[in-house]
């Protein structure tokens, strides 16, 4: 008798390997051909920036390109209703820092 159950099991593990080891091979190509492109070139891959260091980034563009300091947005509001010394204690100590 033929064992089908072990044939098939058999077939199914060769199958799952041989797809693994295509899959290794492949990749390796990829990077190789990669590393040789950039040989090429002359260009080295480098990492993006981090979220923090674009943010630092931004933050300090804005404050190089303006002279003064953006009311936020709901300012309107609080100057209307008078005079906020929170926002003028802020923006006198920004001053400051920025000067020195």
């Amino acid at each position: 008798m033929f064992a089908y159950g072990n044939f098939v099991t058999m077939l199914i593990n060769f199958l799952i390997l041989a797809w693994i080891i295509f899959l290794m091979v492949k990749g390796v190509n990829f990077l190789r051909h990669q590393v040789e492109h950039h040989e090429k070139t002359g260009v080295t891959p480098s990492a993006p920036p981090s979220a923090d260091v674009r943010l630092l980034t931004e933050i300090r563009d804005l404050l190089a390109q303006k002279d003064e300091i953006p009311a936020p947005r709901f300012a309107k509001a609080v100057i209307v209703s008078g005079p906020n010394p929170r926002l003028s204690a802020q923006k006198a100590c920004w001053a400051k820092r920025r000067k020195g």
